[in-house]
């Protein structure tokens, strides 16, 4: 079963950068989280780019830093559905 479209499997220390940034919602940067996992700077950064590319976290300037945090894929797909069926449903009379 694909973890999202196109992602069949996350590495180990993905699950590991995911589940701190679970914990962190506020974000982090890849230094912080590195060396909240136990990890090098450099194979931290690269697995968060990865997660990038499956879009499951996104990142955010911060002087010459940036901070990472997790999209919420669950909210973000009930947002599109709930505004997907906003325009399939009839308006009713008198309704506000």
């Amino acid at each position: 079963m694909a973890v999202c479209e196109g992602v069949e499997r996350l590495s180990h220390l993905q699950d590991c950068i995911m589940e701190y940034l679970r914990q962190h919602p506020e974000g982090a940067t890849a230094k912080a989280i590195a060396e909240g996992i136990g990890s090098s700077g450099a194979v931290c950064r690269y697995s968060i780019r990865g997660l990038e590319r499956f879009g499951l976290v996104e990142s955010r300037r911060v002087g010459l830093g940036k901070i990472w945090r997790a999209i919420n894929i669950l909210i973000q797909r009930e947002q599109e559905l709930l505004e997907e069926s906003r325009k399939l449903s009839p308006k009713k009379k008198g309704a506000t």
